[in-house]
């Protein structure tokens, strides 16, 4: 009980600074009571999400995906093969492009534990038969690395370097060990959201880069990756250096060309590098 209570007052000290989200709340709680403790809400158009870790997951989960991600994983074109989601989350990019190409399959990539399980859930309770959750971590090289498994802040949650509290040892694999054991040949989109650990993802690619050269859809934030021990523009000189061109997402959904001392001025951007 003193776990609830103590939910409950930082719920009601939230509500407090944002009257407007009373409502949502109430919508969380009347789930909540329905559901048996498991909440969910309808979003893009249809697409069930629960398994929230908490309120403010609940009501953040709209901002997952934005206007102009949308626009682009709904109407741009994208390459044959399968499509990987290395980031995946609780699910809502990986359901969206399989509601989209119902019957392409879609890898979905997720190594923190209970989010793992989420995914899973949210798989399952939207009928995306062809996406299929692995829960590894992909990185530089095969084995294990330590990941901060936060149970509540899962949406930044990443491989761990500073011994958090909540971190563990899980499953890592790189991308060019697991194309090589499905026998992939072909991708038709490679999303990397990764918390700042995008150049670990990029180094366990080489042959994916250079064989099958994929459009790579990926987050730059400057802050997030320097805090991970990497030059902020290095996911992008790799990919420079790969022959990729580099693109900006804009609010529009369209894209811009980008060149790599745009970087130092951003505070977080999806990118797009296309194979020249």
């Amino acid at each position: 009980m003193a776990g609830l209570g103590s939910k409950l007052a930082r719920n009601a000290a939230s509500l407090a600074r944002d009257p407007s989200m009373v409502g949502e709340y109430l919508a969380w709680v009347a789930s909540s009571a329905k559901s048996g403790g498991n909440p969910s809400r309808r979003l893009l158009d249809g697409i069930e999400i629960g398994g929230f870790s908490s309120f403010s997951e609940y009501h953040s989960v709209p901002d997952f995906i934005n206007t102009a991600e949308r626009r682009f994983f709904e109407q741009s074109p994208l390459g044959d093969g399968p499509i990987v989601d290395v980031g995946a989350n609780i699910g809502l990019v990986s359901l969206l492009l399989a509601r989209r190409f119902p019957d392409r399959v879609i890898h979905a990539f997720e190594p923190n534990p209970t989010t793992f399980e989420t995914l899973e859930a949210n798989i399952a309770r939207n009928g995306a038969s062809k996406v299929a959750c692995h829960r590894y971590a992909v990185s530089d090289a095969d084995g294990t690395v330590m990941f901060d498994n936060d149970p509540i802040a899962r949406g930044t949650a990443s491989i761990s370097r500073d011994g958090s509290r909540h971190a563990a040892e899980v499953p890592a694999i790189t991308l060019d060990s697991f194309v090589a054991k499905q026998g992939i040949t072909a991708i038709g989109l490679l999303k990397i959201d990764v918390e700042g650990y995008e150049t670990l993802v990029l180094r366990g690619a080489q042959r994916v880069l250079s064989d099958i050269r994929p459009s790579i859809y990926f987050e730059v934030c400057p802050d997030l990756t320097e805090r991970a021990g990497f030059g902020a523009a290095d996911p992008a000189r790799m990919l420079l250096d790969a022959g990729y061109d580099l693109r900006r997402l804009t609010d529009s959904g369209t894209f811009t060309p980008a060149t790599v001392d745009e970087i130092e001025g951003i505070v977080l951007e999806n990118w797009l590098a296309t194979p020249q």
